[in-house]
């Protein structure tokens, strides 16, 4: 995903709130509004941020915040100088501006119940096109995958892939750039993991650029499923006046798939455009995922450019 990244020396603590029943989010705002949740503190409200019932959205003078319910859709906004009170199917004390129709309903509506349980890697029985950039997923059974455009001199590849906690989970250096996947990688569908690539010169000097990225395993249905309602939101937010919001709720499908590296591809050109709110979202995304992704996103958040390709799914 980013390419020329240098070994790291320290670790950046960041940190994110994780509600256990979210009934909404933050899909824009002006200004840094906060929130808090029953008597905690107040802290900065950020996009994709998830609401839960009795969660306090505050706007000063000259800010505003868009909240938009799961259930249905509709967007309520906090309009500067006001509060809104988040409930099960709107906001109190906030103003309805309607939904946003199409794709987003019934996007939303669909966002539960995931099958995260572990899985043993079974062989492929169909060619894949999928590449690892392209919003992070491996299908099931994919077993092996080939490095994209190497880098010229590069004698060897050294692959490590890494769990929510930071630990190594499987690694293999090999001399070409077809790289075999064990059959029992000891993974599970819809959660990320974190994968480096060093790649070392002929005299077995690893290079300088560090290259990672962040892996959801599916299956075949989920992913394809995946990226119909991702493509529909894609394709809403083409068409509609407001198009922040269905990239918000394409942004929020992925990562509660578990596809985090999805989530930063929608949100990148957001951050670049000046749209507030969004590099601390991707930090958090990257927070979310492990303290190993947060440093290097950290580490690497002055990119530009978040579509460096490194490894491709072969069958």
């Amino acid at each position: 995903m980013y390419a020329g990244l240098m070994a790291a020396a320290a670790v950046v603590a960041l940190t994110s709130a994780v509600h256990a029943s979210p009934v909404a989010m933050a899909s824009n705002m002006v200004g840094k509004p906060t929130f808090k949740s029953g008597g905690g503190p107040w802290k900065p409200l950020g996009v994709l941020q998830r609401l839960s019932p009795g969660d306090v959205v505050k706007c000063a003078p000259g800010q505003q915040a868009v909240i938009m319910m799961f259930t249905d859709g509709i967007r309520f906004k906090v309009a500067s100088g006001t509060s809104g009170t988040i409930e099960p199917t709107s906001v109190r004390g906030g103003l309805s501006v309607g939904d946003m129709g199409g794709a987003t309903i019934r996007v939303a509506k669909a966002m539960t119940g995931l099958d995260t349980q572990p899985f043993l890697a079974r062989a492929v029985k169909e060619a894949q096109e999928l590449t690892l950039h392209d919003n992070g997923i491996i299908v099931v059974g994919t077993k092996s995958i080939t490095i994209n455009s190497p880098d010229t001199g590069v004698a060897s590849y050294l692959l490590t892939f890494f769990n929510q906690s930071g630990n190594v989970i499987w690694s293999t250096r090999v001399d070409g750039p077809t790289i075999d996947l064990p059959a029992d990688l000891p993974v599970s569908t819809h959660k990320p993991y974190v994968w480096t690539l060093t790649e070392f010169g002929q005299m077995g000097k690893p290079q300088p650029a560090l290259r990672w990225g962040i892996s959801t395993f599916l299956s075949q249905d989920d992913a394809d499923k995946l990226n119909a309602d991702a493509a529909s939101l894609q394709s809403q937010a083409a068409s509609s006046d407001d198009h922040t919001t269905p990239l918000m709720m394409e942004a929020e499908l992925y990562r509660q798939n578990g596809v985090y590296e999805g989530a930063l591809r929608v949100l990148d050109p957001l951050r670049t455009s000046g749209q507030p709110g969004i590099q601390e979202a991707e930090a958090d995304l990257c927070t979310q995922v492990s303290p190993y992704a947060a440093l290097l996103f950290n580490l690497n958040k002055t990119t530009t450019t978040s579509d460096d390709t490194t490894a491709q799914n072969t069958p």
